[in-house]
């Protein structure tokens, strides 16, 4: 017989949870493949003879229904060891010719099997049956990243749950003492991270020890946002070594916790009432950091006080009287409260005193090792970086130069945040005032405005230790330390750098409703070809000035290694004039069928009214004109009748026109700046231009 494992038991145990596991297991698998199942037998509807591009699904949207697992795995190890609630089971159980290890992970290993069950026939349904969804596809890494990442999760989960079965002998102090392993660092932690970077949003947590605090180190909790954040924790392998190193030691922890257990332990929410006060005072804490919190972002408010300070009471006592089913108990529980008070005091002074030493932080520049740029990816909070901020992010600049105006800036940044506070340091006023200038509220509005910009660095000092700051720099600064990290050749090649065919996953153009992927693509390596014959300039400056949403871009979808990128790409036609033809040509191309429609409505009936809502690249001014049908008509067809010019003096227009009959759509046009001035004379856009007409 094993000292640590029996089959015997292990055998009992899937017997004893059967009903349970078997009935998860099928709930489970049925709800994952009724997700692919769906796009199966209600596929969308596409125009005959048209491709549609091919939807990646990625981990995040592979099987939602897995998230039920969370909740599965706690309850069947709540399940297996319910005989430690029972005291003739417990006396049972204990008194068995087995070592209590060999029990204990016996009966852990037949629960978590019954996870390990659901897990695995839910992804293999789920996988077969999405490779029948039209005009889907994933990767095979997709399953074994779910595999891998939920396995962590559930068997972390079922260490939690496993020490809560020990610890206490009750169902509800069960449930409570596991809320409380589970929830109370990471409740602790977001409101201890959130105070901080109020107080000091020039510090980068994510990339200080208190990041393992986050909510973002939880897998469990990880996981219930990967919709929302793109499901970075599927790649993100320090949270999976993290996880499973405090899984193995947690599953450690029940074991010595089982060996101490004693059996007249069941009935009892806590073996002893020192452990008691631990538990109460451990499930309240979480209040007083919340009170400290509140305080710290709004100010004191004796009102908001008052009602932190009842609730926090309402949770310390109720928590006792539930547990312990003894209302006079509460007056033994009074003087602990004086460990809350403490633990919230604690919490608030944490705050100043953790910016205050961070604040002290300002090297030499020759005691910077290195600097790089910090992306916001980092932290997995903020959405996919943009593909060259990935790229860019990797490179460590060591230049003397750069390093002295870090350091020089650190120095600044602390001067500032001294006198007034770290939000006065990163949002300057805008007019070039001295301290003195502003307490004493002499301002002169004939000063001249000052712009600043942000910028997010991670600095590496000679010992390797690593630090984020969000420095702040007005645009002559910005432009000269941007220049300085470009004198690294590694750095240019990363800023001037576009995606390559394999790291695309999607690609889109604007209004590309009905194109498919293959023309998506033409038209991309068009644009890269374009793009690779400008002067390197020009190359920056259109990577300086592009990102933002336009009428005329592509929008990219990819990754780099296991990082997943976003980005847009403006087509400006004076740059790329081939590009912007070909995709204006694809553009109409879509809705050529209901502009035609339009066309000929338009000449049944030419005293109706049409609504032309339409800007360009001439004049970046919005009109908004209606007119007759007739008037309407005699433009379009002019502008349908124009060609752009040769050169790269090409304006892009967008029109919307609409039908007093409920037609609807979308036209573009790439024309001279005559025929388009020309255009808004025929529509009555005469008196909004800035421009006179002739």
């Amino acid at each position: 017989m094993s000292k640590f494992f029996s089959m015997k038991l292990y055998r009992e145990g899937i017997k004893k949870s059967k009903l349970v596991g078997l009935t998860g297991a099928i709930i489970i698998t049925a709800l994952c493949a009724l997700v692919p199942l769906v796009g199966i037998l209600t596929p969308r509807y596409y125009e005959p003879n048209y491709v549609p591009p091919t939807e990646i699904i990625g981990p995040g949207m592979f099987a939602i229904p897995l998230l039920i697992l969370l909740l599965f795995a706690p309850l069947l190890v709540s399940t297996m060891f319910s005989y430690l609630n029972k005291r003739n089971e417990s006396d049972f159980y204990h008194s068995i010719p087995f070592t209590r290890p060999c029990v204990y992970f016996s009966f852990l290993a037949a629960a978590f099997t019954w996870v390990l069950i659901a897990l695995t026939a839910s992804l293999v349904a789920t996988s077969l049956l999405w490779l029948g969804v039209p005009y889907t596809a994933y990767s095979i890494l997709t399953p074994l990243a779910l595999f891998a990442t939920y396995f962590l999760a559930t068997l972390l989960l079922t260490a939690f749950m496993a020490v809560a079965m020990t610890l206490t002998g009750t169902s509800v102090s069960n449930g409570l003492i596991f809320a409380l392993l589970f929830g109370f660092v990471r409740l602790s932690g977001a409101f201890f991270i959130m105070a901080l970077e109020n107080e000091y949003p020039i510090l980068v947590t994510a990339l200080t020890p208190v990041r393992l605090l986050s909510p973002d180190y939880s897998m469990p909790l990880a996981l219930l946002n990967s919709m929302n954040d793109g499901g970075k924790i599927f790649s993100n392998f320090g949270v999976w070594i993290y996880t499973a190193i405090l899984a193995i030691a947690l599953i450690a922890a029940g074991c010595y916790f089982y060996l101490r257990r004693r059996s007249e332990m069941a009935g009892q929410s806590a073996p002893n009432r020192i452990l008691q006060h631990v538990y109460r005072c451990a499930i309240t804490l979480p209040m007083a950091f919340l009170t400290a919190y509140i305080l710290i972002l709004d100010g004191f408010e004796f009102a908001v006080l008052l009602i932190m300070v009842v609730l926090t009471l309402i949770v310390y006592y109720l928590f006792e009287i539930i547990t312990t089913k003894k209302l006079k108990n509460c007056i033994s529980a009074t003087p602990y409260l004086l460990v809350v008070l403490a633990g919230g005091i604690l919490f608030g002074v944490s705050i100043p005193v953790s910016g205050s030493v961070a604040l002290n932080y300002t090297p030499e520049a020759d005691e910077i090792k290195s600097i790089s740029m910090y992306n916001d990816q980092d932290d997995h909070r903020y959405g996919d970086a943009a593909y060259e901020d990935l790229l860019i992010s990797k490179v460590e600049i060591s230049s003397p130069e750069a390093k002295k105006m870090i350091a020089d800036e650190l120095k600044e940044m602390k001067e500032t945040v001294s006198k007034s506070n770290a939000s006065q340091y990163l949002h300057p006023d805008r007019y070039n005032y001295t301290y003195d200038e502003m307490i004493g509220g002499s301002y002169d509005y004939d000063k001249v405005e000052i712009d600043y910009k942000q910028v997010t660095l991670k600095i590496t000092d000679k010992s390797g230790i690593v630090r984020g700051r969000t420095l702040c720099f007005t645009e002559d600064e910005y432009r000269q330390l941007q220049e300085i990290f470009s004198e690294t050749k590694e750095y240019e090649e990363a800023l001037l750098a576009m995606p390559s065919k394999d790291e695309i996953l999607n690609i889109y153009f604007s209004y590309s409703y009905n194109s498919s992927e293959a023309t998506c693509r033409e038209l991309w390596d068009c644009f890269i070809a374009e793009y690779n014959k400008l002067p390197r300039e020009e190359k920056i400056a259109y990577k300086s000035e592009n990102g933002y949403y336009s009428d005329l871009m592509f929008e990219i979808r990819g990754s780099v290694g296991m990082d997943s990128f976003y980005r847009n790409y403006s087509i400006d036609p004076k740059r790329f004039p081939e590009t912007a033809k070909r995709m204006v040509e694809e553009m109409n191309t879509c809705e050529e069928s209901v502009y035609n429609t339009m066309l000929i409505s338009m000449e049944r009936d030419d005293s109706q009214y049409v609504y032309l809502y339409f800007n360009s690249g001439f004049d970046s001014l919005y009109y908004d004109e209606q007119c007759i049908a007739k008037t309407g008509l005699k433009a379009l067809k002019f502008l349908d009748g124009c060609k752009a010019p040769a050169d790269d003096s090409a304006i892009f227009v967008r029109l919307d026109i609409s039908l007093g009959d409920g037609y609807y759509t979308n036209r573009f046009y790439l024309v001279s700046e005559a025929d388009y001035l020309t255009f808004c004379q025929m529509v009555g856009a005469v008196n909004d231009l800035e421009k006179p007409i002739e």
